[in-house]
């Protein structure tokens, strides 16, 4: 990473980088937790307290159950053929989340592929069993429920600098569109306060003597060397190496590998899993300002963990 992004790095980090003004424009062995994701009818007592009227808060109770997962990781695969590439682990750990057309879900999605994958391994599951993050019976959280963890997450003093942009001391649960939107910090709040060990990194090319491409390249360099099982992936056995969640243009995706110096996406926008591999230049081409979350192995006491986003964990 350049000496100019690096120095940048804890500010955006702690800030969520990515615009929320952007975002609304755009339209945003397996034992693991069921492919399927639920999301229930809420009780009244989770509607916001104050919220300006009853038919907003009937808005936010309203039943549609999410789209069910879909395996991913293994299509991708065959579709790289020989391509070299260093990949997430193990290929049925890694499950797309399609967001429904039109919705702001994006980092919603993106956040249960990752769940899913870290559900692999015993410690994890348990943890984000005991956080809200997965259902006892074995089914990845609801939109609702992540919400839940989030704003459990800022209660206990996880990533409060970027709480404060959009929780207002109300009930985030049930927010939706821009009031409802999330990056990687807040994902990672979620994670902390779980115990696992969420790590966001931010990528800023409008930093002073940073380009767009600069801050492209130093993102692909950092995943690349996580992917080989180097920096943040030093430690991860034979048995997982999780996706990591990317944040950039108002849209969230998950970065399963990286092929030739190209990153290997899974978009939450698609129906079923296809190929897309994207380059430090493509990037730049669409963003100058990237988030990403990776996570380092093993699950630690959450009072451990450090509160602010600019500390790794």
């Amino acid at each position: 990473m350049s000496a100019t992004n690096d120095a940048s790095q804890s500010e955006d980090s702690a800030n969520s980088l990515i615009d929320r003004s952007s975002a609304a424009a755009s339209t945003k062995k397996r034992d693991a937790p069921s492919a399927t994701s639920e999301d229930d009818a809420a009780p009244a007592s989770d509607a916001a307290p104050d919220a300006p009227s009853a038919s907003r808060d009937a808005k936010r109770r309203r039943v549609e159950p999410d789209p069910a997962g879909v395996p991913a990781l293994e299509e991708i695969r065959q579709r790289l053929g020989a391509e070299p590439a260093d990949l997430a682990r193990p290929d049925e750990a890694v499950w797309l989340f399609s967001q429904r057309r039109g919705d702001s879900t994006c980092c919603y999605r993106t956040f249960m592929t990752l769940i899913s994958a870290l559900c692999t391994l015993d410690e994890y599951r348990r943890a984000l069993l005991a956080c809200g993050l997965v259902r006892a019976s074995g089914v990845v959280a609801s939109v609702r429920e992540i919400q839940g963890a989030i704003q459990e997450g800022w209660l206990d003093g996880f990533g409060l600098e970027s709480a404060s942009l959009i929780w207002k001391g109300a009930n985030f649960v049930g927010s939706t569109g821009l009031d409802g939107w999330i990056g990687c910090v807040e994902a990672g709040a979620a994670l902390r306060r779980a115990g696992v060990r969420a790590n966001v990194v931010g990528f800023n090319g409008q930093a002073v003597g940073a380009t767009a491409l600069s801050a492209a390249l130093d993102l692909v360099a950092r995943l690349a060397i996580y992917f080989a099982g180097h920096g943040d992936g030093v430690g991860w056995g034979a048995d997982l190496l999780p996706p990591a969640l990317l944040v950039f243009d108002g849209h969230s995706r998950a970065v399963v590998g990286v092929s030739r110096g190209r990153l290997v996406l899974l978009d939450p926008a698609w129906d079923a899993p296809r190929l897309e591999c994207m380059s430090a230049e493509d990037l730049a081409s669409r963003a100058s300002r990237f988030e990403i979350l990776v996570v380092r192995p093993g699950v630690r006491d959450a009072d451990a963990l450090p509160k602010d986003f600019n500390e790794q964990a």
